[in-house]
């Protein structure tokens, strides 16, 4: 066999080359903000839970809410005996496009991260907080238990936390 001969033949007998697979990107898309319909979210939350939670109702587009959520990441993280929950009222079909990229951005991805998968978020809040009043954000502070629940509506802030999870 000559050597061009040999070399064609190691060259077709090697695998091909695959181009760079986009799905673990989307699986991460998929785990960072779940999208879950109303009538979940409102299951879950009325289930008592062990540990006070903070569940903060927030979307892309309410300059109140992007500027309070690294505020109240960061007091939860201070606070490890709270759970985060935020729940996001963009329209389901922003969820990759616009709201896991914010999440990711803004180092939200270890809290638990929901989207109401509505084709109107904002009537479908009302299936969880029927007292909405259609302001955001909206914060609901959960004690252990749920032996409280407070509402707070517009920005909520680290006194307010304070004052509403003290012992």
């Amino acid at each position: 066999m000559t050597p061009l001969l040999l070399l064609l033949a190691v060259a077709c007998a090697s695998p091909p080359v695959q181009a760079p697979s986009t799905a673990p990107t989307d699986l991460v898309a998929i785990d960072v903000v779940k999208l879950i319909p109303a009538a979940s979210v409102a299951e879950r939350l009325a289930k008592p839970s062990e540990r006070a939670r903070i569940v903060n109702f927030w979307a892309t587009w309410c300059g109140p809410c992007v500027e309070e959520l690294p505020r109240i990441a960061t007091w939860t993280q201070a606070h490890p005996e709270v759970d985060l929950i935020l729940v996001n009222l963009d329209i389901a079909s922003l969820n990759k496009k616009k709201v896991v990229p914010f999440v990711q951005k803004n180092d939200l991805g270890d809290f638990t991260n929901w989207q109401l998968n509505d084709r109107d978020p904002a009537r479908a809040i009302a299936i969880v907080m029927p007292e909405f009043t259609g302001v955001v954000p909206l914060t609901v502070v959960i004690s252990a238990n749920q032996t409280s629940r407070e509402v707070i509506y517009g920005a909520v802030s680290n006194a307010q936390l304070d004052a509403t999870l003290a012992p």
